[in-house]
């Protein structure tokens, strides 16, 4: 489903790798070391907390974690907290975090989903609710056309291609997201009593059951008969 929204030409431009080397140099220039090797930034000692969701056991916490780890190696002092749904909500959705590791879940079918959501319209100050959209306060003029241009194309229109890997573009260039692992759902369903679900020749839901589209799929069922 991917397949149709990535560019690698784009993606090879804007190589993600991991580089120890270039983050130390980076902060060499915004937050030097101190005599004590801890790097201080703005006359004060440079922190960053990492705010996952619960539970610890998680792969957001883990991400956490391991970030913690690398910037701790290069002199950043990092904490994780893990926090109780409401509170983690509470916290994203007004943007009073550092860094928070968490997931991605915007696009269903259509990449324009996850660019749509980054207009400048959705963006709030920081202590003011998101409300579901933008909660990286993302402003870019070049994003907000390309989004309303997309909102009114059918993604898979030959129209739709050249402003698809435009946004595609920005958004490397911008990173309000940083990509880190991306996770596969197998979804088993059982064909005995119920017939119609999603399968790979006919995906015409996403079948997973804890995503709100998963009503269509259940308006698609049809009883076998078998008892």
């Amino acid at each position: 489903n991917n397949d149709k929204g990535e560019n690698s030409a784009i993606a090879d431009k804007y190589k993600l790798v991991y580089d120890p080397k270039k983050a130390e140099a980076l902060l060499d220039e915004i937050a030097p070391k101190g005599g004590d090797g801890k790097r201080m930034y703005k006359g004060k000692p440079a922190t960053i907390e990492i705010i996952t969701p619960s539970p610890v056991d998680g792969a957001e916490y883990i991400i956490g974690k391991l970030l913690k780890e690398e910037l701790s190696k290069l002199g950043v002092t990092a904490s994780v907290r893990s926090l109780s749904g409401s509170v983690h909500d509470e916290k994203v959705e007004r943007g009073n975090f550092d860094i928070t590791s968490n997931w991605v879940c915007n696009v269903s079918w259509d990449p324009q989903q996850l660019y749509s959501d980054l207009q400048s319209r959705y963006a709030q100050p920081v202590g003011k609710p998101a409300v579901g959209k933008n909660r990286t306060r993302m402003r870019d003029p070049k994003m907000d056309q390309l989004a309303r241009q997309l909102a009114n194309l059918d993604p898979e229109s030959p129209e739709a291609k050249p402003l698809l890997d435009q946004a595609l573009e920005v958004y490397y260039q911008r990173l309000p997201v940083i990509p880190v692992i991306q996770t596969g759902y197998p979804s088993y369903f059982n064909t005995t009593f119920w017939t119609g679900w999603p399968t790979d020749d006919d995906l015409y839901q996403v079948p997973n059951n804890w995503w709100g589209q998963f009503m269509f799929v259940i308006g698609r069922l049809k009883p076998t008969g078998q008892k």
